[in-house]
């Protein structure tokens, strides 16, 4: 075999080995795709079956959001309209405010909110239950649980208060309404003092 044939033998064997190993990837890529859950609560990952603590007053209704991600390479399917309930209710009147969207693409998100209202002092606790299509993690469950304090409301109405995932709730009302009469009044003696110099000048 002369080295012309040689060189040309193996060039042929190293482009049918990267043609069996594209083929080997394109397949295995194939038949790995599949979804993946990932649930986040103020941009940290929650576990399957883990705990996420949120401390609540009593008598205030509290509504704080969670992220459900798809880190997969295909669709997540989450199941309308009940992709999300909860269940095991201690201590706490609970509801799904919003549920998530049906479909998620993968590397993107979603995103589902809890009312809560605290029912009294002490502990309280709450099962979240996702149902998917991720084989490995359905159904995807986590504790929401923590510490209620006594109400500050005398009269036992509930105030609410919301939380976007973050660190603790951030009431929904409030304002700088006492601003405003500071403002008038800076106004007014704005307007008089023009006043005072006009009558100096006439």
């Amino acid at each position: 075999m002369t080295n012309r044939n040689v060189t040309r033998n193996r060039s042929d064997f190293a482009i049918l080995r990267a043609a069996m190993l594209l083929a080997v990837m394109l397949g295995a890529g194939t038949l790995a795709a599949a979804p993946q859950i990932k649930v986040e609560y103020d941009s940290n990952l929650i576990t399957n079956g883990g705990t996420v603590t949120f401390n609540l007053k009593a008598s205030t209704t509290h509504i704080t959001g969670f992220a459900i991600r798809n880190s997969g390479n295909s669709d997540l399917s989450l199941p309308a309209p009940t992709a999300v309930t909860l269940s095991n209710k201690q201590n706490v009147t609970a509801s799904v405010e919003t549920q998530p969207a049906s479909i998620v693409t993968p590397n993107w998100l979603t995103t589902f909110m809890v009312r809560m209202t605290g029912q009294g002092a002490g502990p309280y606790s709450l099962l979240v239950t996702i149902n998917s299509d991720d084989a490995g993690n359905n159904p995807f469950t986590f504790t929401l649980q923590g510490v209620q304090a006594a109400s500050e409301n005398p009269s036992g109405t509930a105030a609410a208060k919301r939380s976007g995932g973050g660190g603790g709730c951030v009431s929904a009302g409030g304002g700088k309404l006492w601003l405003l009469p500071i403002a008038i009044l800076a106004e007014l003696a704005f307007l008089a003092r023009l006043g005072l110099v006009h009558l100096r000048r006439d």
